[in-house]
C-alpha cells in the first residue's frame, strides 16, 4: 500500500473517519503523512492546560497544521466556587457521574471502582461506593484543575496561545464557540469528565470569553475564514463592538451562524415575557444585526435567532425587520435558517423573493407570524421559490386569514383564530411528525399537513 501513488492514497484516505485515518498513521512513514492529513480536520478543544498543549503541538506540526479546516472552542469550565470535599463525596454515589468519570480516557480512580451500569438509571447510592482514599486522589486532582483553571483566566493564556496558533492554520475556514453542547457538535470526552462535577456551561456570560479569545486569534492571522458559527452566546453579546470585532477579524465571511440564549433559568414556568427576551429585544431593535450582516455582503449561509425561552412565548426576542435590512441583496445567498423570530407572511415573502434566484435552503424554527398565516405562507413559497431543503419545526403560531384555507372556518370568524402547531423536530424524531410532513409536502408533493388550525403544542 505504501507504494500506490499519493494521489490514490489520498483518495482512499478521504472515506475514512478521522480515528481511522488516525490510526493508519502507526504503519508506516508514507501513511502517517498520509493520515496527517486526514486525520485532524477538526481540532476541537476546552479551557484547560493540557487541552492547549495539544493545540500547539498541531500548530507546529508540518503536516497537520496545513490541513486543519475547523477548529472548536467548546465553551465549557469547571463551576466556581469549587466544591467542598463533602460536596464532592456526596458526588461520587450519582451514577451519571460514576458513568462519565468512567468513560473519560484518563483518570485518576483505580479500575477496580469504576461501574459499568446504564447511564440511564440515574439512582444514588445510600453508602460510599470508593474509597476513602480514592476519593480524596481525585479530589486533589480536581482541586488542582480548578486552581490551574483561574491561572488561565487571569493569565488570558488562550487568547496568547490562540494568537500564536490561528496564522500556522493556513487551511483553517470555520471556527466554532459551541456552549452547552449547541449545534450538537459531538464533544467526546471532555477533559472535566474525570471529575464528580457539571461542567458543561461557560462562566458567565456563557461563550463571551471563548468567541473573544477566537476572535484575538483570527485578527491579522491572515486566515481566509469562511464561516463563523457561535452559540448559545448570552443576549449581552448582541452589541455594536462584538459584531464589529467579527466583521474585523473575518472579513471574507461566507457564513455566519449565531445563536443568542433567551431561555432564563430563573424565570417562572410558563413565563411568557423574561428579563432575556427583554433584554435581547431591547438591543435587536437598535437594528445592530440588521447593520452587522449588511456588511457581510458575500453570504452564502445566514442562521441567526435565539433559543425558545417559554412553551407559550408572547413576546419574542426579535422580528425580522430588525434583523435583515430592507431591500438589502446578498448577490450569493444559498441558505437561511431563522430561530425564534416574529415576522409576517408579506415580510417573509418579500425576503424570499429577492432572494429567489439563489435561495435554495430555508429553515424556521419555532418562530411567529402575528397577524398572518402559515397556511398561506407556506403555499405561496411553494409556488414561488425553487428550493431542495425546507425545514419548518417546532412551535410555530400564526393567525387564520380566510375560511379558503381551512374548510370547517367560518370566513366571518377568520380573523379571530390562531394557528398554533407543534411541529416536532426531524433531527431527534425517529416517527412521523408534521416537519417530516411539511417537507414531503414542499418537495415531492405530499398531502398538505397542516389542516386542522387547532392542534396544540400539548
Amino acid at each position: 500500500m505504501g507504494l500506490l501513488p499519493p494521489e490514490l492514497l489520498h483518495l482512499i484516505f478521504s472515506y475514512l473517519d478521522a480515528s481511522e485515518a488516525r490510526a493508519t498513521r502507526l504503519c508506516c512513514k508514507t501513511f502517517a503523512d498520509v493520515g496527517a492529513c486526514w486525520g485532524f480536520k477538526k481540532i476541537s478543544f476546552y479551557l484547560c492546560r493540557e487541552d492547549f498543549k495539544k493545540l500547539y503541538k498541531v500548530a507546529q506540526h508540518p503536516i497537520i497544521s496545513q490541513n486543519v479546516t475547523m477548529l472548536v472552542y467548546h465553551a465549557a469550565n469547571l463551576e466556581e466556587p469549587a466544591k467542598t470535599l463533602d460536596e464532592y463525596i456526596e458526588k461520587t454515589k450519582s451514577i451519571v457521574y460514576r458513568y462519565q468519570v468512567e468513560a473519560c480516557d484518563e483518570n485518576w480512580l483505580p479500575q477496580h471502582v469504576l461501574l459499568n451500569e446504564n447511564p440511564r438509571d440515574c439512582i444514588s447510592y445510600d453508602r460510599d461506593p470508593i474509597s476513602p482514599e480514592d476519593i480524596a486522589e481525585n479530589y486533589a486532582q480536581y482541586i488542582k484543575a480548578v486552581e490551574e483553571q483561574r491561572r488561565i483566566l487571569s493569565t488570558r493564556e488562550d487568547f496568547v496561545l490562540l494568537k500564536e496558533v490561528i496564522p500556522r492554520l493556513k487551511q483553517l475556514r470555520t471556527v466554532l464557540v459551541s456552549n452547552d453542547d449547541w449545534h450538537s457538535v459531538p464533544r467526546g470526552c471532555s477533559p472535566f469528565d474525570r471529575f464528580f462535577v457539571y461542567s458543561l456551561l461557560s462562566q458567565e456570560p456563557h461563550g463571551d470569553r471563548q468567541t473573544e479569545a477566537m476572535l484575538h486569534g483570527l485578527k491579522g492571522s491572515g486566515v481566509a475564514l469562511d464561516s463563523f458559527v457561535a452559540g448559545t452566546l448570552d443576549v449581552g453579546l448582541i452589541n455594536q463592538p462584538f459584531f464589529d470585532n467579527i466583521v474585523e477579524a473575518c472579513p471574507r465571511l461566507e457564513n455566519i451562524d449565531l445563536v443568542f440564549d433567551t431561555i432564563d433559568a430563573n424565570a417562572p414556568l410558563l413565563a411568557e415575557n423574561t428579563a432575556n427576551i427583554i433584554r435581547a429585544r431591547d438591543e435587536v431593535e437598535t437594528g445592530v444585526i440588521a447593520k452587522f450582516l449588511k456588511a457581510i455582503p458575500n453570504l452564502v449561509k445566514i442562521s441567526i435567532g435565539f433559543t425558545m425561552a417559554s412553551e407559550i412565548p408572547l413576546l419574542y426576542p426579535g422580528n425580522l425587520s430588525h434583523i435583515i435590512a430592507d431591500d438589502f441583496k446578498w448577490k450569493q445567498l444559498r441558505s437561511v435558517q431563522l430561530l425564534a423570530i416574529e415576522t409576517e407572511r408579506q415580510e417573509l415573502m418579500a425576503f424570499f423573493n429577492l432572494h429567489k434566484d439563489t435561495l435554495r435552503n430555508v429553515e424556521l424554527r419555532d418562530c411567529r407570524l402575528i397577524a398572518t398565516s402559515w397556511t398561506r405562507l407556506l403555499r405561496e413559497m411553494k409556488d414561488k421559490l425553487t428550493l431542495d431543503d425546507i425545514c419548518v419545526t417546532g412551535l410555530i403560531y400564526g393567525r387564520v386569514e380566510s375560511g379558503e384555507d381551512y374548510p370547517l372556518v367560518s370566513q366571518h370568524f377568520a380573523g379571530d383564530i390562531e394557528e398554533r402547531w407543534w411541529l416536532g423536530d426531524p433531527d431527534n424524531e425517529l416517527g412521523p411528525c408534521l416537519a417530516k410532513d411539511l417537507t414531503s409536502w414542499y418537495l415531492h408533493d405530499g398531502p398538505y399537513p397542516l389542516t386542522n388550525w387547532q392542534i396544540r403544542a400539548w
